[in-house]
């Protein structure tokens, strides 16, 4: 039987799991702001159960690994661990049937006695999915690919707040559960600062586009240095400049429109923020973070 964890959803558990992946001595998981609103928001999401899934190849993470962290005088390999949530209260023992596909007539009268009323099927755990977390296999930067269930209803009507998602596909020890959001992850500020993770996000918000398809963040970081002027092909990359975005945008193949905000008013921003979120097109933001040093902060503008 495939080893995995099971546990009731609270914020000492939360921190417990993460922790339990890799053993790392990073004691104040809760510190971390990342954290918090991942746990507030499964919170209202109604989250019961956590599921630890300790060993998990993800494709984006290897990219990452393979061109920079595997260099490392100190690396934890490329496999990393994800954390599934769940509405519904879960066990090992009823998960272990589902997986094994026990059926009640193989059972002898003593098992048959355990049996519950409502076992767990696959169309339950299903309706209860409420998404993963990966986590990478570092010691501060280790929340990974991200795909939680959005709130409410997606707004599709006049006078709602519109929300992008797509669909998650995600296999479970064999079971077939899927999600409707968009990912997102952790900067890094080796392979991914906030623009290249900011337009990791954006490529998997654009409609038609196959997740399977969607860059790696050191894919994206090496396509914007490759293809400017003066730049350095080089990891640790702490930013990316506004040329470089652009860049890393023309490899993708898509058509963008830039607009300086500086003389923009709130209704016109509004607007202009409404007419792509309601196309099914996310928005990269650049804004200042600090005026002595005139650092620039990039975020994919996704309602949730």
């Amino acid at each position: 039987m495939t080893p995995y964890l099971v546990t009731e959803f609270q914020r000492e558990t939360l921190s417990a799991l993460i922790r339990e992946c890799f053993g790392y001595e990073y004691l104040q998981i809760f510190d971390k702001e990342q954290v918090k609103y991942l746990y507030n928001y499964l919170s209202s999401l109604g989250a019961k159960s956590i599921l630890l899934e300790p060993r998990y190849t993800d494709r984006d993470f290897l990219e990452d690994y393979s061109r920079y962290y595997v260099k490392r005088f100190r690396n934890d390999g490329g496999v990393c661990g994800r954390l599934h949530f769940f509405n519904c209260k879960l066990d090992h023992k009823s998960l272990d049937k589902m997986m094994l596909g026990i059926k009640q007539e193989d059972l002898t009268a003593d098992q048959q006695q355990d049996i519950e009323p409502e076992d767990l099927t696959g169309e339950v755990l299903q309706s209860s999915y409420l998404g993963f977390v990966l986590i990478k296999p570092l010691s501060k930067t280790f929340i990974g690919k991200t795909c939680l269930r959005i709130t409410g209803e997606p707004g599709t009507g006049p006078g709602t707040k519109k929300k992008i998602s797509k669909r998650y596909d995600v296999n479970l020890f064999g079971i077939k559960l899927h999600v409707d959001s968009i990912a997102f992850q952790e900067q890094d500020k080796v392979v991914a600062a906030c623009a290249t993770t900011a337009i990791w996000t954006a490529l998997h918000a654009l409609p038609g586009r196959d997740v399977k398809s969607i860059p790696s963040c050191s894919e994206i970081t090496i396509a914007a240095l490759n293809f400017a002027d003066g730049s350095n092909n080089g990891f640790p990359n702490k930013h990316l400049t506004h040329k470089q975005i652009q860049r890393s945008l023309d490899v993708e193949g898509l058509r963008y429109h830039s607009s300086a905000l500086t003389s923009a008013t709130k209704k016109w921003f509004q607007s202009y923020i409404s007419a792509h979120i309601d196309s099914d097109l996310p928005i990269i933001c650049g804004f200042h973070a600090d005026s002595d040093t005139h650092s620039t902060r990039i975020r994919t503008v996704i309602p949730r």
